[in-house]
């Protein structure tokens, strides 16, 4: 069969399907409660690109924790993203095991930047900085789930 007009050829059916679908994803997506945690959710994506979408959602907090002007929240939001998810979901240690020790440093390195310019460094400069840290964490943890690592990247079992 030949198509001359650039269509499918599948007929009106097939784009009302795929927006069917479509809004079915985003409802889905959208009933989710918020903070839910990367290792509590099936992601076709990979888990660590699940604990990456979970410390960029708690850095939003922080910013707009900052944009408040509350700066002991935006503090609080950031030792969270570090201590609650980032090392707690063993990220860190996947980050160092995988890539060494200069890159857990690198990154490590942008979350004390992030909190050492929360009531110092203008909104604009901390948003620079969290959404450089944020670039790092989301291409590690694209090559940490391509390359397989586990979420239990010390289990010895």
């Amino acid at each position: 069969m030949r198509i001359v007009d650039g269509s499918s050829g599948l007929g009106p059916w097939a784009s009302r399907l795929t927006l069917w679908v479509a809004g079915v994803v985003c409802v889905l997506a959208l009933s989710l409660p918020s903070g839910v945690r990367a290792d509590t959710v099936s992601s076709e994506a990979g888990y660590w690109r699940g604990v990456a979408t979970e410390v960029s959602a708690v850095f939003d907090e922080m910013i707009e924790a900052v944009r408040r002007g509350d700066d002991k929240a935006a503090k609080r939001s950031q030792t969270r993203a570090y201590f609650g998810v980032f090392e707690d979901r063993k990220m860190e240690a996947a980050i160092r095991k995988t890539f060494g020790q200069a890159r857990a440093y690198e990154i490590e390195s942008g979350f004390s930047q992030v909190r050492r310019l929360i009531g110092k460094g203008s909104t604009d400069e901390i948003q620079d900085a969290r959404d450089a840290l944020v670039g790092l964490i989301e291409h590690d943890a694209v090559a940490l789930d391509q390359a397989g690592v586990s979420k239990d990247v010390y289990d010895v079992r």
